[in-house]
């Protein structure tokens, strides 16, 4: 400012050099799950535990120890406290996975049923860092598998479902 009170370098926005997008936050779909809907879908795959149903008329099912329920109870666990989707979980080989289980190495995506080696950006070959009581219990779940952490099913397992309904609607 000068002495009488104006600025000496006055500056003006230029909105044709700095085209900022306009962002509506409606349109973006970001889905996310708050803490208590990932506790509740670990309540309903954690074996003993009583299902909490949204339907109270329905009688109280208490959950199994079934390997159903450990892997998908893995799966919660992993995405939630990693960040990672499930294309890049099911692509987790146990090679890509430390020792005490609190880093993993993403090389590699599950799309359609078949495991790819390419990301879609250069940023998705990254190391991923977990709690170690997650790393413990991923080791814990890998167990003795020596490919992937999780069994993937080929892209056409749900083929002959899928024609048996077909037929019937003919």
């Amino acid at each position: 400012m000068n002495s009488e009170g104006e600025e000496m370098f006055p500056r003006k926005w230029n909105h044709e050099f700095i085209g900022l997008p306009i962002v509506d936050s409606t349109e973006q779909r970001r889905p996310t799950f708050s803490s208590e809907t990932i506790r509740l879908m670990l309540n309903n795959v954690t074996p003993g535990n009583i299902k909490l149903l949204a339907d109270k008329n329905v009688v109280e099912e208490t959950v199994e120890d079934s390997a159903s329920n450990r892997t998908l109870r893995m799966l919660i666990i992993l995405a939630a406290s990693s960040g990672m989707r499930l294309g890049k979980i099911f692509g987790l080989n146990v090679s890509n996975v430390s020792e005490d289980g609190t880093a993993i190495t993403v090389v590699e995506k599950a799309y359609q049923g078949d495991i790819q080696d390419f990301l879609k950006t250069k940023n998705g070959k990254r190391l991923v860092d977990l709690d170690p009581t997650v790393g413990k219990m991923l080791r814990e779940f890998i167990g003795t598998r020596t490919v992937w952490c999780f069994a993937l099913a080929p892209a056409n397992a749900f083929a002959p479902a899928a024609n048996r309904c077909r037929s019937r609607t003919s």
